[in-house]
């Protein structure tokens, strides 16, 4: 079992059997002679509940979510193109889609049995957030691996490592998908470390306890 493979698998799944899952990939890999690997483990850390939420619809490939993550790309271009007219359309339509997210998300997780948490959701919102202003927050939503959801700071440089749970990740959403309906979900589908100049959303920043991954 390699860290890259039980990250995918563990935040896929529900957190309350993260810890219990966790453990028993990391002693099938200290049995089969690979400690590094599972000391790797052993230290991915179970999602909070906002992160979770994130990574449950980047993997449902939500087309709102979808619509998002290209509404930062037009957002970050216009910016760096200094054209404002540009930048003033997309951010009439940021009010509007931020609500489809958190609405089409809700929806999803009702599909599942779950009851989406206000709590969870202003983390799904900071995230969103900070996901519109950087690409790297943007790629670390589309791995789906988030182990903590992401704010924005508006300064310095952003290891987004610390919020992921391996930097092996693949994207979770597919860059370019076929026209769907909004709220319809697809099949699930490489972070990145960046700096970005301040726009409209300013730079995201991770919890501080994301940055000291350790077993829970």
């Amino acid at each position: 079992v390699t860290p890259d493979a039980a990250a995918d698998e563990l935040y896929a799944a529900d957190p309350a059997a993260f810890v219990a899952r966790r453990d028993e990939l990391a002693r099938a890999a200290r049995s089969g002679g690979d400690r590094a690997s599972a000391a790797a483990i052993k230290a991915l850390r179970r999602p909070t509940l906002g992160a979770w939420y994130v990574n449950v619809a980047a993997r449902a490939g939500l087309v709102s979510l979808r619509e998002w993550l290209r509404l930062g790309e037009r957002l970050r271009a216009a910016q760096a193109a200094g054209d404002f007219t540009a930048v003033r359309a997309a951010g009439a339509e940021r009010s509007g889609l931020e609500a489809r997210v958190l609405r089409d998300l809700t929806a999803h997780l009702a599909s599942r049995g779950t009851t989406a948490s206000p709590a969870g959701l202003e983390e799904v919102r900071s995230t969103l957030h900070a996901a519109l202003a950087d690409p790297a927050a943007s790629d670390a939503v589309r791995a789906g691996r988030l182990a903590r959801p992401l704010e924005y700071a508006g300064f310095g440089e952003v290891d987004m490592a610390a919020a992921l749970a391996a930097m092996g990740a693949r994207p979770a959403v597919a860059a370019e998908p076929e026209a769907r309906q909004a709220g319809e979900v697809a099949p699930a589908e490489a972070p990145a470390r960046a700096r970005w100049p301040r726009v409209a959303a300013d730079r995201p920043k991770v919890h501080e306890d994301a940055a000291r991954p350790a077993p829970r």
